[in-house]
């Protein structure tokens, strides 16, 4: 069980730091779209869906720190637990790339996805 509950505590941390970075990216893409009126309609709807990719990515993060404290019979074991840990960062790194891409797009003045 410390190992599953100190995995937990560390993710706790991990995902209060990825909601305050998300709230920035939200905030950051609030002000693009207010100062930018070249911003495209499809670069908006991209914005917006990375709120609800944010929600969901902070939601399942949260699902999973409460099954690892629960302990090791949430799992098939130790390996499953880390195997699933890391399968979810890999998911949000994808995000965060996809993310930059749309942003490198609206500052070179291509206003595409």
């Amino acid at each position: 069980m410390p190992r599953f509950g100190e995995l937990a505590c560390r993710l706790e941390g991990f995902r209060t730091e990825l909601a305050q970075h998300f709230r920035n990216e939200e905030q950051y893409g609030e002000r693009l779209h207010v100062h930018g009126p070249e911003v495209s309609a499809d670069t908006s709807a991209a914005a917006a869906d990375g709120g609800r990719q944010h929600e969901q990515l902070l939601d399942r993060l949260s699902k999973l720190n409460q099954r690892l404290r629960r302990g090791q019979e949430e799992f098939r074991g130790w390996n499953a637990a880390v195997e699933e840990v890391g399968a979810l960062v890999k998911e949000i790194c994808e995000h965060e790339r996809h993310e930059m891409e749309i942003l490198r797009n609206v500052t070179n003045g291509r206003n595409e996805q």
